[in-house]
């Protein structure tokens, strides 16, 4: 996670050349696209706590495609994943990279979860049968629990899925790279990566990121053009992907990027912000913290507002309580389980020798909405 810049330029791999730069402004747009999804989720949970004050419609609209925040972060794991592949040479070492970087905060809120869970009534978790407890346990440990049509222990697991599943797509491509007599190999990875973004379409921001890492085009665009350009491709992006086609969304999410990896933007200025950095930096343990932090506010919510009390008071003492809670806990799971645990486990793994540390920029994008997209699966 440190700043550090790798020593060696590994070789390159079907043109896409090791990113040893680290783009502030693509860490501030993983923390804005995780602020969008947050805020999604406060006003969800309030919702769902019925404590929220009056909500004109078309304000709730707009709150509704803040989802699309995922969208931001799958092709940031596109622009930045296959060239840590690059970097890290070796398949086994990237696959076991991000089992250090994906799996214990993901276990241990598992295991948090489904001990806890069950004798505070968390979701789905009271009174069910110790057969399918052990069913559910097992398939959200293994993030199979959406294909088997089983519910979700973690709202925010169905993304690590994809992301999984972007990993093992890469890996194969790097192996047949490697090898030029697997050009049959290539060409059938490509039909399923065509497959899979006809099917399910958010598939097609991981390709977009890629495209990117693999050209970068540097786009200069004067002030004023920008000051138009970019809040209006921002707003347009979130209504189109909600409302109207994926597709299209797409195109207005590229040029938000261009404008992200420009130089000297006023929208890389923007993201490279002391705020939009930090949350960045901890923007994994944000989004899977985040639903449990906020759970015991939104039950003191119900509680409140079943007492007769009005919705306003309550709904700002939520936010005043939620917030930052969520930002402690969210930072303290960062230096503590992301960082000291994670590296304590790869010294264990590498048996005294130096262990692997991520450069910035490397992270998984991960979001976790309370509600799917509906451009995931068609």
């Amino acid at each position: 996670m440190g700043g550090a810049k790798p020593a060696a330029m590994p070789e390159t791999h079907g043109g896409l050349k090791p990113r040893t730069k680290f783009y502030p402004a693509v860490q501030g747009l993983r923390g804005f696209a995780a602020l969008s999804v947050f805020c999604l989720h406060l006003y969800r949970m309030a919702l769902h706590g019925e404590f929220t004050p009056h909500i004109p419609p078309a304000l709730d609209a707009a709150l509704s495609t803040l989802v699309h925040g995922v969208g931001l972060f799958f092709i940031i794991s596109g622009f930045v994943i296959p060239a840590s592949l690059v970097r890290h040479g070796d398949l086994r070492r990237f696959i076991a990279d991000r089992l250090l970087r994906i799996m214990p905060l993901f276990v241990i809120l598992h295991f948090i979860v489904f001990i806890i869970g069950p004798l505070i009534g968390y979701k789905w978790l009271r009174g069910i049968s110790p057969l399918h407890y052990a069913e559910l346990f097992l398939a959200n440990l293994t993030f199979t629990a959406r294909p088997l049509g089983l519910p979700l222990a973690q709202q925010n697991s169905w993304t690590l899925s994809y992301e999984w599943g972007f990993y093992i797509m890469v890996g194969a491509a790097w192996l047949a790279t490697e090898r030029t007599k697997w050009v049959w190999a290539m060409a059938a990875i490509g039909v399923v990566a065509l497959a899979l973004c006809v099917e399910f379409p958010i598939w097609q921001f991981f390709i977009l990121g890629m495209m990117f890492a693999r050209y970068r085009p540097a786009v200069r665009l004067g002030r004023v053009v920008e000051l138009i350009l970019v809040p209006a491709c921002l707003v347009s992006y979130y209504y189109v992907a909600e409302f109207i086609d994926p597709t299209v969304a797409l195109l207005l999410a590229a040029a938000l990027f261009l404008a992200v990896l420009g130089p000297s933007t006023l929208t890389a200025r923007l993201l490279g912000t002391r705020a939009l950095q930090f949350l960045g930096k901890i923007s994994y343990s944000f989004y899977l913290v985040h639903p449990l932090a906020v759970f015991p506010f939104q039950m003191i919510g119900l509680a409140l507002a079943r007492r007769g009390l009005n919705h306003g008071p309550i709904f700002v003492l939520y936010l005043a309580c939620a917030v930052p809670t969520t930002l402690v806990a969210s930072t303290l799971s960062y230096h503590f389980i992301e960082t000291r645990l994670r590296e304590a486990i790869a010294r264990r793994m590498s048996f005294g020798r130096p262990a692997p540390t991520a450069t910035r920029g490397d992270d998984p994008p991960l979001v976790t909405p309370p509600d799917t997209p509906a451009y995931v699966a068609r």
